[in-house]
């Protein structure tokens, strides 16, 4: 995966998101459910998945659980503080997401963990919201995935 934040290649947080990552594969009993994205990746890109490096789909839920867990901070939101709730970006995307998700019978619809459940959504994203098939022409797959 590229590097998405200058400044943040130090040891000291490739051993901090390494240990929140081996906590969440251990909470999940060693069995997160990449499958969520393998099945995305294989609907949007076709013939393309097999192009895919081997073991792409596990590191890029690994990457999107890191997302999640950055997300999940109180700071992120910030500079939206002052919008009412309905006007903010997350907001909005999260009620087209369930929306969507909902009105499509995607199942699963919700995950007790609060970090899986985020990533859900960023599956979920993928497959109503921002479809690959609206920017292949000029995204590469981990701009769309990011």
């Amino acid at each position: 995966m590229q590097f998405y934040k200058w400044g943040d290649a130090i040891p000291e947080h490739a051993l901090d998101e390494w240990c929140m990552l081996s906590e969440q594969i251990d909470k999940a009993a060693g069995l997160l459910p990449v499958v969520w994205l393998d099945d995305l990746l294989r609907q949007a890109l076709g013939e393309q998945y097999a192009r895919l490096p081997a073991h792409f789909s596990v590191a890029a839920f690994l990457f999107f659980i890191q997302r999640a867990e950055e997300e999940q901070r109180s700071f992120n939101n910030w500079e939206f503080r002052a919008l009412p709730k309905e006007e903010r970006p997350d907001y909005r995307l999260g009620f087209a997401i369930g929306e969507a998700m909902a009105l499509a019978g995607f199942w699963p619809r919700a995950h007790p963990d609060q970090l899986l459940d985020r990533v859900l959504g960023f599956i979920a994203a993928g497959h109503f919201v921002r479809p690959w098939r609206d920017y292949g022409l000029t995204w590469s797959v981990l701009d769309w995935l990011q």
